[in-house]
């Protein structure tokens, strides 16, 4: 939720995918991360797989996403 919450704070678009109800979901989950774990997100191709907003806000910083 954290992570979540930054992004909200941030006003950055994503789109939040349920992936322990949903077979299409979870099996592009395996696909590009090969792991279950969650939050998982996919920034421009970039995995970052069982993830925090620490690490995402530095991720977001490094890489000069705007808001960040």
């Amino acid at each position: 939720e954290e992570v979540r919450d930054l992004l909200h704070s941030k006003a950055i678009d994503f789109e939040e995918r349920e992936c322990r109800n949903n077979k299409k979901n979870f099996d592009e989950l395996m696909e590009k991360a090969g792991q279950t774990l969650t939050p998982t997100l996919d920034i421009g191709g970039e995995i970052m797989a069982d993830t925090d907003a620490e690490a995402v806000s530095q991720y977001l910083s490094k890489n000069e996403i705007p808001h960040f």
